[in-house]
């Protein structure tokens, strides 16, 4: 190997990427990745101020790596070169593809507005920008990732308001997802979904449908996963967990799940991401055929309640009484 190319600056590339420069401290290493941070792991909603994500550009600089913070548009693995954005290309000698999973894009009016973002495409160095000079969230959520989110804004002092077609995912949990939603005075508008993003340049208000008009500075919207390959050419196909049908093309993390598109939860995905990485990390380098046995997932009901007693411990009706008491004093 002669050079590597990772596209995806999550667990999984950035695991690939520190095992292979720990071997070989010379090779040429490329990360693309149109976001500029990632988060390091999930636990922002045990916080109640968002943490600072993991800067890739630092993080490159640190392994020696070039970065390029820009989205990958097309793959040509006859000529080896991956193209950008912009028009340019990359050539590569080897190319990793750990982009994991994006959300799915939905006709939906206003998205240009600022304020707006899907799930997978917010600018976490601006996150906690936008909760300074914002006091109302509205967030549609089709996974517990959404759900997550409108707890850790809720624990950021926000008016939350959390919206969807069906909770029905939740299965057994629901009625204590709901519960804490109550405590934590998150409103609930299930049988509703964004119909509209309402504003001139930045969001002011949403539309829902059936029809309702929710006054918001930040819309989320978590509209479900897929795998982020549409880089990738037509015909392109994944086998086993690491190889693709194109020469010197692997994969790792969650973008090779074929059920991404059905996952309401992730609980263990960083975990395996990670190992992943460091796999093909050594296949890469030694040749040695990774021998990767499914993990057995942990049961997700379990884990959401288990979260949900760590992060959110119900509270107590004096204490929710006196939130609400300080708040008409204020």
């Amino acid at each position: 190997m002669k050079q590597l190319t990772v596209i995806g600056g999550g667990n999984a590339g950035r695991n690939l990427i520190e095992t292979v420069r720990a071997q070989h401290v010379s090779l040429p290493i490329t990360l693309i990745d149109a976001r500029p941070a990632v988060w390091e792991n999930r636990s922002f909603i045990f916080a109640d101020t968002f943490p600072a994500p993991l800067r890739l550009d630092r993080w490159a600089a640190g392994q020696r790596i070039e970065f390029i913070c820009a989205p990958a548009v097309q793959v040509r693995p006859h000529r080896r070169k991956v193209v950008l954005k912009s028009g340019n290309t990359h050539e590569y000698g080897t190319l990793a593809v750990a982009s994991g999973m994006q959300s799915r894009k939905e006709d939906l009016r206003g998205v240009h507005r600022e304020g707006f973002s899907y799930l997978s495409d917010l600018n976490l160095l601006k996150v906690n920008d936008y909760l300074k000079i914002s006091e109302e969230v509205c967030i549609e959520a089709s996974t517990w990732q959404g759900i997550r989110w409108a707890f850790a804004c809720a624990r950021c002092k926000m008016r939350v308001r959390l919206v969807g077609k069906d909770f029905g995912f939740l299965g057994n949990s629901r009625e204590l997802v709901f519960e804490r939603c109550g405590q934590h005075r998150i409103e609930i508008y299930e049988g509703a979904a964004l119909a509209e993003i309402i504003g001139e340049k930045m969001v002011k208000a949403v539309k829902l449908e059936p029809l309702k008009v929710l006054s918001a500075q930040i819309v989320i919207k978590d509209s479900g996963f897929e795998p982020a390959t549409r880089f990738l050419p037509e015909g392109a196909e994944t086998f086993g967990v690491f190889f693709t049908n194109l020469e010197r093309v692997f994969c790792a993390g969650s973008v090779t799940g074929d059920d991404a598109a059905h996952r309401k939860f992730f609980f263990g995905q960083e975990e395996i991401s990670g190992r992943q990485g460091r796999m093909l990390a050594e296949y890469l380098l030694n040749d040695t055929a990774p021998e990767w046995k499914e993990p057995e997932y942990p049961d997700p009901e379990a884990c959401l309640r288990e979260e949900l007693e760590r992060a959110l411990p119900p509270r107590s009706e004096e204490a929710v009484q006196g939130a609400e008491s300080g708040e008409r004093e204020a």
